[in-house]
């Protein structure tokens, strides 16, 4: 490895990581202006590893409606 290669690499980190501070400090602004309107995420493993139910609606009948 030249002395040149080094400085490149060097330099490429050096923006590198320069450029992810920047994008996670603009991640950041934007989730503090836009907290408000957004849902809170809840995380709970088990909650979300168990399957979703769905009832099923028959269509086919009509509600009785009550004639007062």
């Amino acid at each position: 490895m030249t002395i040149e290669s080094a400085a490149t690499f060097l330099v490429c980190v050096i923006l590198l990581s320069c450029g992810i501070i920047v994008l996670v400090g603009l991640v950041l602004l934007i989730n503090n202006l836009l907290h408000r309107y957004w849902k809170e995420l809840n995380w709970n493993l088990p909650e979300s590893l168990q399957s979703v139910r769905y009832v099923e609606v028959d269509k086919t009948k009509e509600p009785h409606l009550d004639s007062k």
